[in-house]
C-alpha cells in the first residue's frame, strides 16, 4: 500500500543585508598585505581614493607605504597584530606621519570575499587560440578561449571584443598595443596561490566596458554584465602598461602594478591569495571602489538534517528570490545566491559525483517535487542558473535521504520501510477524514 503525502520542507534563516558591508566598498581588497610605493623623485603619486581592506593573517606588517602614496579613505584591517610601516610624505585619510594611524582600524571585523565564478562566461568564448595562431601579428579577436598550455605572447596591435576566457595552465602576456572591449577571464582555482599562472599588460591598453559592445549575436547577453574588467582566480596579474581608465574590477591571486604603468582603475582591486598586493609605477595611478555594493542574496531551502524522503511521494524544494544589485559580474558570495530569471533543479545521491535533472523553471521560489524511485541514498538537491552553467545558486547543506521499500510491507503507510506511530496516525487521520482509509477516495492504495 501506498499513500501520496505532499509536504512542505524547509530551513528557515533570517539574516539582514540592509547594512551589509562587502569588499566592493573599497578600492582594494586583500587578503594579503598591501605596499603602494610611489614616485619620491617625482610629483606622479598612487592613490587609492577610498577605503582599503587587508586582512594578512600570515604577516604582521599588514600595510607598508613608500613615497608619494596615498588612500584618502580609511584603513581596516583584520589582523589585530598587525603593523603599519609609513616611509616619507605617505599619506592616510589627509594625514602623514603618526596622524596618519589614526585612520587605520586594527583587529577590524573580517569580510567575505566573494566568490569569484569563471564559468559564468565560459559559453561566449566559442572561438579558440592555441599554438597553431599566430600572436606576432595584428589582430582582432571576438569571444576567445586561450587553449591550456599555449602560454601565448602578443606582440602587436591586438583588439579583442566580448570575453577573453584563459584556460589552465598558462603564461599570458599582452605586450603590444592591446584593445579590449570585454572581460578576460582565467578560469582557475580561487584557491591556487602558486603563480604557475600569470596574466601580464604591458605596452598600451585600451579598456572599455561591455556595454559598448555592438549589437550582435555573439554578445547577446553581454552587455548587462558590467562592473569587471579582469576576473582571473589562480593566475597572478601583472600590469606594466599605460592605460587610461579601466572600467571595471580587477581580481586574482596576486595583483601586482609595476613599472610604466598608469591610469584609473574605476573598480576594486581584489587579491585572494595571502602574497602581498604590490601597487606602484612611474606613472599616476588611481583606484576608485566598485560601487554600493549593497546586495541582498537568497538561500536555497531544502530539507535537511536527515529528513526522509519517499519514493513517489511529492515534497516541496523552496527557494528565496531576491534580486541583485551593485556587484561586478561573475562573482557570487561565499554563503549566498545570485538572482537569476530561470532556475535548473537537480538532484545527486553520489556526494555531489553526479548530478540529475528534476526541472527547468522559472526562478519563482518553489518547486514540488515527484520524489523518484532509487535506491536508498544519502542524498543533496541545488539549484543551478538554466542559462550560464557552472553557476551554482545554492546545494543544500546537509544531506537527506529517499527512501525505495525493496519490498511492500503491510501497515508501512509512509512508504519508509517501516511500521512505527507515524503509520498508526496517519491511519487515524485517514479514519476520520473518510470513515475507511482503505477507501480509495482517501488517497490509498
Amino acid at each position: 500500500m501506498k499513500i501520496t503525502i505532499s509536504t512542505l520542507i524547509f530551513l528557515l534563516s533570517t539574516v539582514s543585508y540592509a547594512e551589509a558591508e562587502t569588499i566592493f566598498d573599497y578600492g582594494v581588497a586583500t587578503k594579503g598585505p598591501l605596499t603602494l610605493a610611489g614616485s619620491i623623485m617625482h610629483e606622479n603619486r598612487i592613490s587609492v581614493e577610498s577605503d582599503v581592506y587587508v586582512e594578512s593573517y600570515d604577516s604582521n606588517e599588514a600595510l607598508s607605504m613608500i613615497g608619494n602614496a596615498h588612500i584618502v579613505g580609511e584603513v581596516k584591517i583584520a589582523n589585530a597584530d598587525a603593523t603599519v610601516a609609513l616611509h616619507g610624505p605617505a599619506c592616510i585619510g589627509g594625514d602623514t606621519g603618526e596622524a596618519a594611524l589614526n585612520h587605520v582600524t586594527f583587529g577590524a571585523a573580517p569580510l567575505e570575499f566573494p566568490i569569484p565564478v569563471p564559468a559564468y562566461f565560459e559559453h561566449y568564448a566559442a572561438n579558440i587560440i592555441d599554438s597553431s595562431t599566430d600572436t606576432s601579428e595584428d589582430a582582432s579577436f571576438d569571444n576567445v578561449r586561450i587553449a591550456a598550455g599555449t602560454n601565448p605572447i602578443f606582440t602587436s596591435s591586438v583588439i579583442f571584443r566580448g570575453v577573453v576566457f584563459i584556460e589552465t595552465p598558462n603564461v599570458v602576456i599582452f605586450a603590444g598595443s592591446t584593445t579590449i572591449t570585454g572581460i578576460i577571464i582565467g578560469g582557475g582555482d580561487v584557491n591556487d596561490n602558486s603563480a604557475t599562472n600569470q596574466i601580464y599588460l604591458l605596452g598600451s591598453v585600451e579598456s572599455y566596458p561591455v556595454s559598448e559592445l555592438p549589437d550582435e549575436p555573439q554578445f547577446a547577453g553581454l552587455h548587462e554584465e558590467t562592473g569587471t574588467f579582469i576576473l582571473a582566480p589562480g593566475f597572478h596579474v601583472f600590469l606594466s602598461a599605460n592605460f587610461g581608465t579601466l572600467s571595471g574590477a580587477i581580481a586574482g591571486n596576486g595583483i601586482t602594478f609595476l613599472g610604466d604603468a598608469g591610469g584609473t582603475v574605476n573598480g576594486t582591486l581584489v587579491n585572494y591569495s595571502d602574497e602581498p598586493t604590490e601597487l606602484s609605477g612611474n606613472n599616476d595611478l588611481c583606484f576608485h571602489r566598485s560601487g554600493s555594493g549593497v546586495c541582498p542574496w537568497p538561500s536555497l531551502l531544502v530539507p535537511n538534517g536527515g529528513e526522509t524522503l519517499v519514493s513517489g511521494s511529492s515534497y516541496v524544494i523552496r527557494w528565496l528570490t531576491v534580486p541583485k544589485y551593485g556587484w561586478p559580474a561573475g562573482f557570487i558570495p561565499a554563503s549566498g545566491s545570485v538572482f537569476i530569471p530561470e532556475v535548473l533543479i537537480e538532484y545527486s545521491c553520489d556526494n555531489g559525483q553526479s548530478w540529475h535533472s528534476i526541472d527547468t523553471v522559472s526562478n519563482r521560489g518553489s518547486y514540488e517535487w515527484l520524489v523518484p524511485e532509487v535506491d536508498s541514498n544519502q542524498c543533496l538537491v541545488r539549484v543551478s542558473d538554466a542559462n550560464h552553467p557552472g553557476v551554482i545558486a545554492d546545494t543544500s547543506d546537509d544531506v537527506f535521504t529517499i527512501f525505495q521499500c525493496r519490498q511492500a510491507i503491510r501497515g508501512d503507510l509512509d512508504g519508509d520501510c517501516y511500521v512505527n506511530l507515524r503509520d498508526l496516525a496517519l491511519l487515524a487521520a485517514m479514519w476520520t477524514k473518510c470513515g475507511n482509509p482503505f477507501d480509495p477516495a482517501c488517497g490509498m492504495e
